[in-house]
């Protein structure tokens, strides 16, 4: 193909139009004709595209199916953004009023449906393409009810956390999420968190229809299915879904004629469920799980209980969990059948609740039988009792809601005055129980205390009624004028009624001043003296003021629901009377006051899931929660997830805590492992017990040499041993009597009530482990007894059988004494003393050693056998002795990289849950670097910077955050001059649309970039903060105010209140090490032993099999990679390095930079060397390199006096290199032609023998040197002449550099004399000045040394970001550009020639410079024919 010249001048700019309108086509995010869909759903085990085609197609609200009146939201702005115009792809949209926390969006289906996923869209789209305009929402969480009034909302949960769906990014786009677990409900409602500018939302809902198998059961069904002999089944599973407002009964019950057993039930609104696979004498088979709370809420809850041998599951509204049975059997054998809703008979094995269940079931499933549709359909096998009821009507009971101590309810002359009760009537019912007053009502708080009614009695009887909760139980107060003191009947009922349940309460008063209280259908009678009395028709409910306080100052006010209020049987709906729906009888009257909510009971379970760790119990009131972390070890934060305690006894002597005693090791920190007792042994010093345990002591001493022996970079000031002891490592544990069979008797080893396998994870990680174990015989008692079958083994702690003992090796079937040298058992048929035959019951034979396989320690068992406790071998025994389990070295403390340069980083998959509650970190590190990113986690936006968009808080006030979930955690160092003088440790982090700073000044004590370790460990929950930095700990105060420090022994001395909802964590990135989402402002330093929630991150391995920029594995300095050239001395900075290039023949930042002198003949330099230089030389390396055209010119001349020097110079075209020591002479040549004004390096060598290699030539060689002592005293170094030789005849004409004689570098000497002339310069046949290869990032000063360093110009290596499509475009329209040139150049104006070179050797296949002069084999010119093009 032929192009004119001008065709080829335009084509760049024809390729870069291309790309702009390729690129502007991209970007394109204007509005479109049909907007795009988007489907992003959560990281779940779920088949999207089989749910489309089973269930997922639109409800109806784009398409009108749905009547304008089934849209209800809080509020709106203006008629077009009503809540029915929020169909998708409506004009408009819905949009609030104010745009907050408190909007929401309800959508009545008219029926109950299944969903499956909801479609979101911006409400209708104003503004430019950028939606700089644009309303929408970026992330919500869902709601449902099934309550006719659309009342009682709860959140969709999955796995116990509510779920927090991503929203829109854009104006135009439909963003679909997909629902893990399908909400089954008529009513949606969208509570919208996040938003761009306001709250804009247009939605699609996607589903089918519910069908449903339903029954309602009064109490008095019971569903049956019968089974046989044949049903022991592996497998079983059962599912139903059911709504109930009684918090005992009985939903499924199955019993075998063996007494295998499977109930579920409802036992205090607690979901239980009964197992039984088997047992036995020695098998307990029973497993209970408790699942839940307040399930009588009258909603709709789903259990799937499903179960496969010993593997127990249990989902519960989205939430799972999962226990392994006890015992040993697997199948369930119920050969008789399981009924459903109740039973015939409560006295059964498996059922600890007295009661039917009352309430509504649906769609009860048993493995593949649908058991309502088969009793419906009287299908064989299947059959029931009392009547059936398929329609599940619920009456609703509206609450009224106290939010305050001080709101209140007050009803005077009430519809209760016609059941007005007199003393006449009392009187007349005094023979009999009765009751002249019935009090109904339920309740439901987390309050312990508090007043919910009050009343003051009439008609003389002077006095008042009070009842309320105190200390989370029922009280009731009786008082009369004149009594000194009132009835108290407390602690009444179960404790924690205020269990946030409903709890249904009937008090019967009669005559007989007998109280009769029933809770949850539990009669509580209560028989104490009270005078008669008449209640008033004047009703307080609630709250507490001054005329009621006057009376009851022992209760405030109550907070929480109630309902369902009757007395004396008649019901008063307070809900309806406030509403004005229902007016009072006899001109009664409401005052209410304070702020009562009325149709809704908007109560927080903050404890559920337990947002406690480590087994910690949660308490919460109406407002907050808190937990116990008295019995959990981890009191270090307010949730009970960080450990007080340190992950070894190294990392206790690193904080110096240096004295040998007991410590509390947690291996993992926050993670599962809990914490044990061990024994740390920092040191040499002994105890009066080591001395005395000559065993101990020489085990401990062999432990203190390997600790000695490690990495010198992690080994501490001493040593340190870890010991954990064993229950039997004091007294031998003895072991008879009549068992014969191999290991039929079982000694457990026992660690101080640690876990075994727990104290596995902790050896796993140390360096080196050991345990002591010995065996005694007695008799006819056998051990090992290879190559017959083992009588006597120990296991390892994963339960393997370990057939060899002390000081063998694993699988060796031997003991100590058969590894000796001449094998010195005392039977040399055996390999054990214990396994030697024994002629009396008095012979023994003993075994002992140490078990050195850390990978099996510690030891779970030992098993004896060949026992016999009758016969002639009754006398056989075997003492026992199992030592403490002794370890040391701590290998995550040689698990680090290190970071080289701000733009260095690793990363890791975040192992974390979509949103959690905590998160905890630790490191140690070592820097001189002052500012630094540590650890930075990110949300879904992974660029997070912490530089928001506008945004709204929950206000409607404006500020600047995220507009999609961009949650952010970052720990750094960093240097702020008006906060301290030293470096501080920083934690930045955004949670809940909020970023908070804390710069921990006041560890200004201490420099942290001093080149030293330090340990950091922040520990952050939704409640609290806590940083730790070595042995200090701080925690800040509310946002806002100082930071001040806190106590390590006191670590709850403040406190600090947050929102839950808010607080969580999401963050689903990476984890970035070393650097943040960007990779800049990075850590230059070491890191270690990094910790993220319990996990180690593996540092060094990160950095071997996927090494980011510039980080290596290991402690490694920078000068490890020798990046100073031609013996360059590096020096290590940390944050750098320093190259000491003095004794170089170069300069420059790593001494790559030429030092070289023109002459002219005429001229030379000289250096009269000082008596520091003056070192003896017995052998020399001779450096220098040249360019003449001359035939003959003097290089250099090193003397020492008359008799003794060195002469380098040009003789004819060859080069030649004079030796004289002291009338000894010799002559090293090379002939060839080196006269031809190319530079040419050389290098000699006198030792043994003399070599001359110049640039690529051969190298001459010269064996027969004489021995000589070699110049002793050096005095004057001349370089362009020599000293004997004057005049142009004999000085030379050209370039000389390189010229180094061992520690001889004159042409860079201090104090060089120039004045006769010659002058500095590069010739232009040496390199160019070149870029150092690891750039430091600054001199230090070395003001101790009088000579400096060479001060080169430091290289600026900030990378700044640049748009990612420019930089592309901009590199596509260079080359492209470029290549034409060439072309065009190449064709036209082009000649060639060919020329000799004496480039370096490594440049050929070199990409830079740097890399020429690093990596050539030899650093010497290389002569090659090339051919070059010249423009």
């Amino acid at each position: 193909m032929m192009f004119s010249r001008r065709m080829l001048v335009m084509f760049p700019f024809l390729i870069l139009c291309i790309i702009c309108v390729s690129d502007a086509a991209i970007r394109d995010q204007g509005p479109k004709p049909e907007a795009l869909l988007l489907v992003r759903g959560m990281p779940y085990d779920f088949s999207w595209e089989a749910s489309v085609r089973a269930c997922a197609a639109p409800v109806g609200l784009e398409k009108n199916e749905l009547f304008d009146g089934s849209f209800t939201a809080s509020s709106y702005s203006q008629g077009d953004r009503s809540p029915q115009n929020a169909r998708l792809n409506s004009n408009s949209g819905w949009q609030p009023r104010v745009s907050d926390l408190e909007q929401w969006l309800t959508i009545d289906l008219g029926q109950v449906y299944r969903i499956t996923g909801v479609g979101t869209q911006a409400g209708a789209w104003i503004g430019d393409a950028s939606g700089n305009y644009g309303n929408w929402v970026t992330r919500y969480y869902l709601q449902y009810s099934d309550s006719n009034n659309a009342n009682d909302f709860v959140d969709y949960v999955v796995n116990g956390q509510t779920q927090h769906f991503d929203g829109n990014v854009s104006p135009v786009n439909v963003v679909q999420q997909r629902l893990v677990i399908p909400i089954i409900s008529r009513y949606i409602r969208i509570r919208p968190e996040a938003w761009n500018n306001a709250i804009g939302l247009r939605v699609e809902l996607y589903g089918c229809f519910h069908s449903s198998d339903l029954l309602r059961l009064t109490g008095k069904e019971v569903l049956r299915m019968d089974t046989d002999s044949s049903f022991s089944t592996f497998e079983t599973a059962v599912s139903m879904r059911f709504r109930t407002d009684r918090p005992n009964g009985l939903l499924v019950h199955g019993i075998g004629s063996s007494g295998d057993y499977f109930a579920v039930e409802i036992v205090k609104g607690v979901l239980v469920v009964n197992v039984n696979l088997g047992t036995s004498d020695t098998i307990d088979g029973r497993t209970s799980v408790r699942v839940g709370q307040s399930l009588y809420d009258n909603q709709w809850h789903s259990i799937e209980v499903s179960r496969r041998g010993r593997a127990l599951s249990i989902l519960l509204d989205g939430y799972r969990t999962q226990v392994t049975t006890n015992g040993s059997f697997e199948n369930l054998n119920v050969d008789t059948r399981y009924t459903f809703g109740g039973t015939d008979r409560f006295n059964l094995a498996g059922i600890t609740t007295t009661q039917m269940f009352r309430g509504c079931v649906e769609n009860i499933r048993f493995d593949d039988r649908l058991v309502i549709s088969n009793v419906k359909a009287n299908m064989p096998g299947f059959s029931y009792k009392g009547i059936l009821v398929t329609l599940c009507q619920e009456q609703v009971e509206v609450p009224v809601t106290f939010e305050d101590t001080r709101s209140m309810i007050y009803i005077e002359q009430s519809t209760w005055s016609s059941q007005r009760t007199t003393l006449n009537d009392i009187i007349a019912r005094r023979e009999s129980l009765t009751p002249f007053l019935v009090v109904e009502f339920s309740f439901r708080t987390w309050e312990e205390s508090g007043l919910i009614l009050y009343n003051e009695y009439s008609q003389g009887s002077n006095g008042y009624l009070q009842i309320g909760l105190f200390q989370s139980r029922l009280q009731i107060l009786v008082y009369m004028s004149g009594d000194q003191t009132p009835y108290r009947y407390a602690n009444i009922g179960y404790e924690n009624l205020n269990d946030g349940a409903w709890h249904a309460t009937r008090i019967e008063f009669t005559s007989q001043s007998f109280i009769i209280v029933t809770i949850d259908e539990e009669v509580y009678p209560v028989a104490r003296s009270y005078d008669d009395f008449v209640p008033s028709d004047n009703w307080h409910f609630g709250g507490v003021n001054e005329a009621v306080a006057a009376y009851s100052p022992s209760l405030a006010g109550y907070i929480g629901c109630l309902r369902g209020l009757t007395i004396n049987g008649i019901e008063m709906p307070l809900s309806r009377v406030l509403r004005g729906d229902l007016r009072l009888q006899n001109g009664g009257r409401v005052q209410l006051i304070g702020s009562p909510l009325i149709d809704q009971c908007p109560i927080v379970d903050r404890c559920t899931p337990n947002p406690c760790f480590h087994g910690g119990k949660c308490f919460q009131n109406w407002f907050d929660f808190h937990c116990d972390c008295f019995t959990t070890n981890y009191e270090n934060d307010k949730l009970c997830h960080s450990s007080a305690f340190m992950p070894s006894c190294e990392a206790y002597e690193f904080v110096n805590d240096t004295s040998s005693g007991n410590r509390y090791i947690d291996p993992d920190g926050c993670g599962p492992i809990k914490p044990f007792l061990a024994y740390c042994m920092i040191g040499s010093a002994q105890t009066s017990r080591d001395r005395s345990d000559t065993t101990r002591r020489q085990a401990l001493g062999y432990m203190h040499t390997l600790y000695s022996n490690m990495n010198v970079e992690n080994r501490r000031r001493q040593s340190v041993v870890t010991e954990i002891f064993s229950d039997h490592s004091s007294t031998a544990k003895r072991l008879q009597g009549d068992y014969p069979e191999p290991g039929s008797l079982v000694l457990p080893a026992s660690y101080g009530g640690s876990d075994i396998s727990d104290l596995g994870f902790f050896a796993d990680f140390s360096a080196h482990c050991r345990q002591y174990i010995k065996a005694t015989c007695w008799g006819s008692s056998k051990l090992l007894d290879y190559p017959n079958t083992a009588m006597s083994w120990w296991t390892s702690r994963q339960g393997y059988k370990m057939t060899h003992w002390g000081n063998t090796t694993a699988d060796s079937n031997k003991c100590g004494c058969a590894m000796t040298p001449g094998q010195s058992c005392s039977d040399p048929n055996k390999f054990c003393n214990c396994d030697a035959t024994r002629t009396s019951a008095s012979d023994k034979g003993s075994d002992e050693g140490w078990l050195v396989e850390k990978e099996y320690l510690p030891v779970r068992e030992i098993r004896a056998g060949g026992l016999r406790g009758r016969g002639p071998s009754a006398a056989s025994k075997i003492d026992f002795t199992l030592g403490s389990l002794l370890c040391t070295g701590d290998l995550r403390m040689e698990n680090g990289a290190s970071f080289w340069s701000e733009r260095s980083g690793l990363w890791f998959p975040t192992t974390l849950p979509r949103s959690y509650w905590a998160l905890e970190i630790s490191f140690y590190f070592k820097t001189r670097r002052r500012q630094g990113v540590f650890i930075h986690m990110t949300g879904s936006d992974n660029n997070r910077q912490f530089n928001f968009p506008r945004h709204r808080d929950r206000d409607g006030n404006a500020f600047y955050t995220p507009s999609i979930n961009t949650d952010g955690f970052m720990v750094s160092l960093v240097y702020k001059p008006e906060i301290s003088e030293t470096s501080i440790l920083e934690v930045r982090y955004d949670v809940g649309f909020e970023e908070r700073v804390y710069p921990f000044a006041k560890q200004a004590q201490t420099e942290l970039a001093d080149g030293m370790w330090h340990y950091v460990k922040v520990a952050y929950t939704i409640v609290d903060l806590t940083v730790r930095v070595d042995n200090n700990v701080w925690r800040p105060a509310e946002p806002g105010e100082d930071i001040y420090m806190g106590s390590s022994q006191d670590p709850n001395s403040w406190t600090y209140d947050r929102t839950a909802k808010e607080e969580r964590l999401y963050m689903n990135d990476q984890i970035h090490v070393g650097s943040d989402s960007r990779q800049n402002n990075g850590f230059v330093g070491c890191m270690k032993a990094l910790m993220v929630n319990g996990q180690l991150q593996d540092l060094r391995g990160k950095a071997e099999q996927d090494p980011g920029y510039m980080v290596y594995p290991g402690f490694v300095g920078q000068c490890d990679r020798n990046p100073c050239q031609n013996n360059g001395i590096c020096f290590e900075k940390w944050d750098g390095f320093q190259c000491d290039c003095r004794e170089s023949a170069f300069e420059g930042e790593i001494c790559t930079e030429e030092v070289g002198y023109y002459f002219d003949g005429s001229d030379s330099v000289q250096w009269n060397i000082p008596s520091s230089f003056q070192k003896s030389m017995p052998s020399e390396v001779i450096t220098f390199g040249f360019s003449t055209d001359r035939k003959t010119g003097t290089i250099f001349e090193l003397i020492q006096d008359d008799n003794t020097f060195i002469r380098a110079s040009i003789s004819g075209q060859g080069i030649r290199v004079e030796f004289s020591y002291g009338g000894m002479y010799f002559v090293i040549e090379d002939v060839n032609n080196f006269v031809d004004n190319q530079f040419h390096s050389v290098v000699v060598r006198r030792d043994s023998q003399l070599t001359m290699q110049v640039d690529n030539y051969p190298t001459v060689i010269m064996t027969n040197v004489p021995s000589v002592p070699g110049i002793t005293n050096p005095r004057t170094f001349y370089v362009g002449e020599a000293r004997n030789f004057g005049g142009a005849a004999n000085g030379f004409i050209g370039c000389i550099s390189r010229v180094r004689v061992n520690h001889l570098v004159p042409l860079k000497a201090p104090g060089l004399d120039t004045s006769r002339g010659g002058y500095r310069g590069t010739c232009d046949q040496l390199a160019p000045t070149i870029d150092p290869i690891w750039p430091p990032e600054f001199f230090p000063n070395w003001d101790n040394d009088s000579y400096q360093l060479p001060q080169g110009s430091v290289r600026d290596r900030r990378m700044y970001d640049v748009d990612t499509n420019i930089a592309v475009g901009v590199a596509v329209v260079a080359g492209v550009a470029f290549l034409v040139v060439a072309l065009v150049a190449f064709k036209y104006f082009t000649r060639k020639g060919s020329y000799r070179t004496q480039e370096d050797a490594g440049a050929y296949h070199a990409y830079d410079a740097n890399s020429a002069v690093k990596y050539s084999s030899h650093r010497l010119p290389e002569i090659t024919t090339r051919e070059e093009i010249f423009i």
